[in-house]
């Protein structure tokens, strides 16, 4: 009850909480859920007022804080400052990258995925964090979202797999298991990574995790519990045939979710850590990466189809660009240009560093399967 009679106390309490927090327990900032599901049509968002206290601490204490939003409106009035009618929050979700990255190298197109799946999607969300910006949307069967005009990279949240997107699966798989190849995985980290957003990591993403993440739960009513059981099996009734829904309430579920928490050095796992490690760090130590303004990209040769994504970040002067170039596609792509005077190749997600097939016989002038390949300036650092 945010805008109700008798909402004043229920407000008083969610921003003591959000005080408590962050100056109290010090945390750097706090991520509301479900923003979508806020219901308050009073003149004053609570959300406003939760950046406001926010805003308060992080002036007294000397910090800086940050109030992420978990929202699939598709809106940038949560980013946009007060003076312009916004919420003034720090950063939200995107989904849309989620989502064309997911359905294109997947193949789903169960429920929302119905809206993705296309190669040149995948091109326009790394330049506009909304593919539905005011478009039509088959899943809902109306326009939805609005343009982010004016709001950098970095004040949106992307991720290859979540909480959400994992564990409200049937059986909780995660992407590896779903892509069954370690070059598309990699390809898919590269795309994450490589992006001109912030990248969200989901527990053990980084080595390549095959424990599922099921949904479990822990309830002690007998008929919350059964109605539980039943939701979910009506939920996936489809998937009759192809193995059962876990029991969200047994604890053979829950025991199943834990990570393996293994990388033994020279094994795939180790080479997928490194290049989360690499890609990291170049995020850091590549200039072109700390722009989240500039940016192009594109398919190639093909607009529609590609198979080669051609990623250009950072500003077009004096080569200082970061040019990467992304095979799609399963099969070997002519690269559709090389390095640049005073460029060379700073970083392949084939490369043996990673357990790549990439070796010295390969020649540069062709894209292997589901590569990702980095041209900077020879002054940059280089992961080989």
């Amino acid at each position: 009850n945010f805008d109700g009679p008798g909402c004043d106390a229920v407000r008083s309490f969610v921003l003591d909480n959000v005080r408590m927090w962050l100056e109290e327990f010090h945390v750097d900032g706090l991520r509301i859920d479900a923003v979508h599901a806020i219901f308050d049509f009073g003149a004053r968002h609570i959300l406003a007022d939760v950046q406001e206290v926010a805003e308060d601490v992080a002036q007294r204490c000397g910090r800086t804080l940050h109030i992420i939003a978990e929202s699939d409106l598709n809106d940038p009035r949560l980013l946009y400052p007060r003076r312009q009618g916004g919420y003034g929050l720090a950063a939200q979700w995107s989904d849309d990258f989620h989502h064309a990255v997911h359905a294109f190298l997947t193949g789903e197109q169960r429920g929302y995925y119905q809206d993705y799946g296309r190669a040149r999607q995948i091109a326009e969300v790394m330049q506009r964090p909304f593919l539905y910006a005011g478009d039509y949307s088959r899943f809902r069967d109306r326009r939805h979202g609005a343009p982010p005009e004016g709001l950098s990279g970095d004040r949106f949240v992307v991720c290859l797999q979540n909480h959400d997107q994992v564990g409200n699966r049937a059986r909780g798989d995660r992407l590896l298991t779903l892509l069954g190849s370690l070059a598309k995985q990699r390809l898919a980290s590269s795309l994450l990574l490589l992006s001109p957003y912030l990248p969200l990591l989901f527990m053990g993403e980084e080595y390549g995790e095959e424990n599922p993440f099921p949904f479990f739960c822990s309830f002690g009513d007998p008929q919350l519990i059964e109605a539980v059981r039943q939701g979910r099996k009506q939920e996936f009734a489809e998937l009759v045939g192809q193995g059962v829904v876990p029991d969200p309430q047994a604890e053979e579920t829950f025991t199943s979710a834990r990570l393996s928490w293994s990388w033994p050095e020279g094994t795939p796992r180790a080479g997928l850590r490194r290049l989360y490690h690499d890609l990291l760090a170049a995020r850091r130590c590549w200039p072109a990466l700390q722009d989240f303004a500039a940016r192009s990209a594109r398919l190639l040769p093909d607009a529609e189809n590609g198979p080669v994504l051609e990623l250009l970040r950072g500003p077009t002067v004096a080569g200082q660009q970061a040019r990467i170039y992304f095979n799609l596609s399963g099969q070997p792509h002519p690269l559709p240009t090389g390095p640049l005077p005073g460029q060379h190749m700073l970083f392949s997600s084939e490369s043996s560093r990673y357990c790549g097939s990439r070796c010295g016989t390969h020649a540069l002038d062709h894209l292997l399967p589901a590569e990702c390949v980095v041209f900077g300036l020879t002054a940059w650092h280089t992961f080989t």
